[in-house]
C-alpha cells in the first residue's frame, strides 16, 4: 500500500497509539451509508453503526452523507459516539488532555480506521496487500467469510510499543471500482492490552461493517454520453 497499514498517519495516529456489494445475509442492521469516490463511476458505500459516526483523519470533521468525499491514500475513522463523542473529537487535535483520553477510548475498541489505497490496477493491489501481510507477526489470520471485496483476510496480531502490549484486528480486502482498476482497504481496530472479550467485540464490529459496506452500481450512460432514465 501506499501508506502503512500498521500504524495511521497523522492526528488520527498520535491519539490512537499515544496516549463489488455486501456479502452479508439478510437485511443489514441499523446504520447509515456514508459515499466514497475514487474517480470512478463506481463508489464505495461505507457501512457505519447505529451509534458510530465517520470522521476524516486530514480534518477531523463528520463527513456529508450526501457527498461523494473519498481520495487516493485516505485514511477514516468510525467512533462510537457513546464513548466518543464529537466534542471531544473536535479537541484531539491542539488539545493534549482530548487527545489522552481519546486515545484511551480508542484504545478499548471505541474507534475503527478504514484505510484505503490509491486506485490501482488490481493485481498491483493484491500484491500490496499481499507483501503488507507478510510483513507482519499474526497470531492468527483467515479468509473472511463474507465482507465488502475480494482477496478478503481478518487477522490478529499482538505487538508491543514502548513495553505497552497492543492487539490489532485487522481486515484486509480489494475492492474493484472498474474494470481494471481497485483500492486496497484495511480496517483496524488498535487494542491496549485487551482482554479475550474486547478482542471479540472488536472482530464483531469490524465485520459487522465489512459485512454490510458495498459498492454502488456504476451509472449507466447512453450513445450520446447522457446518463439514462428520466
Amino acid at each position: 500500500m501506499k501508506r502503512s497499514v500498521v500504524a495511521v498517519g497523522g492526528v488520527l495516529a498520535a491519539a490512537v497509539l499515544a496516549g463489488c456489494g455486501s456479502g452479508g445475509d439478510g437485511s443489514a442492521p441499523d446504520g447509515e451509508y456514508r459515499p466514497l469516490g475514487f474517480g470512478t463511476d463506481k463508489r464505495i458505500e461505507m457501512f457505519v453503526p447505529q451509534g458510530w459516526s465517520m470522521i476524516n483523519q486530514n480534518d477531523f470533521v463528520p463527513s456529508d452523507p450526501a457527498e461523494a468525499t473519498g481520495q487516493s491514500g485516505v485514511t477514516y475513522a468510525l467512533l462510537d459516539r457513546s464513548r466518543i463523542p464529537e466534542e471531544l473529537g473536535s479537541k484531539v487535535a491542539t488539545d493534549d488532555a482530548a487527545k489522552a483520553e481519546f486515545a484511551a477510548e480508542s484504545q478499548q475498541g471505541a474507534a475503527i480506521t478504514a484505510q484505503f489505497t490509491e486506485i490501482t490496477p488490481c493485481d498491483k493491489v493484491e500484491s500490496m496487500l499481499q507483501a503488507q501481510r507478510d510483513a507482519v507477526d499474526f497470531d492468527s489470520i483467515e479468509d473472511a467469510d463474507s465482507g465488502l471485496g475480494d482477496h478478503r483476510k481478518l487477522g490478529e496480531s499482538t505487538r508491543e510499543v514502548d513495553g505497552v502490549q497492543y492487539r490489532y484486528v485487522q481486515y484486509y480486502s480489494s475492492i474493484q471500482l472498474s474494470s481494471t482498476h481497485c483500492v486496497g482497504m484495511l480496517l483496524q481496530s488498535t487494542l491496549k492490552a485487551p482482554d479475550d472479550a474486547a478482542v471479540d467485540e472488536a472482530r464483531r464490529t469490524i465485520t459487522e461493517v465489512a459485512d454490510n459496506s458495498r459498492t454502488d452500481q456504476p451509472i449507466e450512460k447512453n450513445e450520446d454520453g447522457d446518463s439514462g432514465g428520466n
